[in-house]
C-alpha cells in the first residue's frame, strides 16, 4: 500500500485542471498512464490518468529532475556481468 504524501505535496481536486498534462512516453497507450505537468517554475505535477478527479502529487523540479536522472541508469541486467 502506497501511504498519502504530506499535505504540503497534495493539491486541491480541480486546482491544476488548466494546467498542460503530458502523457508519460513510456505509457503503452492502455490504461495505466502516468501524466506530468509543470506547475509554476518550482512544481512538477504526477497524476493517475484514470483518476484525474484525484489531486496531483505535487514534486519539487529538484528532486524530480533526481529522479528522472535515476530512472536514466542502465538496469543491472544492461551493466554486464559483475566482476570481483
Amino acid at each position: 500500500m502506497i501511504p498519502n504524501p504530506p499535505p504540503q505535496q497534495r493539491a486541491a481536486a480541480g486546482q491544476y485542471s488548466s494546467a498542460v498534462w503530458r502523457v508519460s512516453s513510456h505509457s503503452s497507450g492502455g490504461t495505466n498512464c502516468v501524466e506530468v505537468a509543470t506547475l509554476g517554475s518550482t512544481t512538477i505535477g504526477v497524476q493517475d490518468s484514470k483518476n484525474r478527479h484525484l489531486p496531483p502529487l505535487l514534486i519539487p523540479n529538484a528532486a524530480f529532475t533526481r529522479f528522472i536522472g535515476f530512472l536514466s541508469l542502465p538496469q543491472p541486467e544492461e551493466r554486464g556481468p559483475h566482476r570481483a
